[in-house]
């Protein structure tokens, strides 16, 4: 790699080869990364967890609790295997932070609805119902936020 430092500049000069070469190398490598599959027990494993979470609150108290923590650390532990075996970490583009954003309000709104339901009107259904809709909302944006990116024409 040819540098061509000047006393004020000290970042290298990469020769038109040598640049071409970096950018197909960045390609190919972001390629890899949209061609990379995500395996199915990713969204299955996020959505069945999270689904327990509205449950876990019929539980009697100190169980609920427990329950409910490990539950969140299933969680973080399902998101750090599928990150160590990938090997890739999402950036998280402006358009997942704000789906995820909406979805977490909807689902925390969505269980303040089951608890108006249970403890107001004594309707312990609204916690399935609850569990069932964060369970298809999970896995649905799990595979919204991971499917492959579109490259700009």
């Amino acid at each position: 790699m040819e540098t061509h430092a000047s006393s004020q500049n000290s970042v290298p000069v990469l020769s038109r080869e040598e640049a071409a070469a970096a950018l197909r190398e960045v390609e190919q490598v972001q390629a890899t990364l949209r061609a990379t599959p995500m395996p199915m027990w990713y969204p299955v494993a996020i959505a069945l967890l999270s689904a327990a979470s509205p449950l876990s609150v019929l539980l009697p108290q100190p169980a609920g609790a427990v329950v409910s923590v490990a539950l969140v650390a299933g969680i973080v532990v399902a998101m750090r295997v599928f990150l160590d075996r990938s090997g890739i970490v999402s950036r998280g583009d402006r358009r997942q932070v704000v789906v995820m954003s909406l979805a977490a309000l909807f689902l925390v709104g969505l269980m303040a609805g089951a608890t108006v339901l249970d403890v107001r009107y004594g309707l312990e259904w609204g916690w399935g119902v609850s569990a069932a809709v964060n369970a298809v909302v999970m896995f649905t944006l799990t595979l919204y936020c991971r499917r492959p990116s579109r490259k700009s024409a």
